[in-house]
């Protein structure tokens, strides 16, 4: 779940295409709202499956 510097990545974020852009980076596609922010992964399961939390 580190990014290239061991950093955890970033899986939440202030638009759908921020973190549709993410996504990719987490192995997964689109995007879904989880309140007033975006969550990468067109699924919440998915996102939790690859380790977004």
């Amino acid at each position: 779940m580190a990014g290239s510097q061991g950093m955890p990545k970033q899986a939440m974020f202030k638009t759908q295409a921020e973190a549709e852009a993410a996504a990719e980076g987490f192995g997964c596609n689109g995007a879904h709202q989880m309140g007033e922010m975006w969550m990468v992964c067109d699924k919440h399961s998915d996102a939790d499956h690859q380790g977004a939390h």
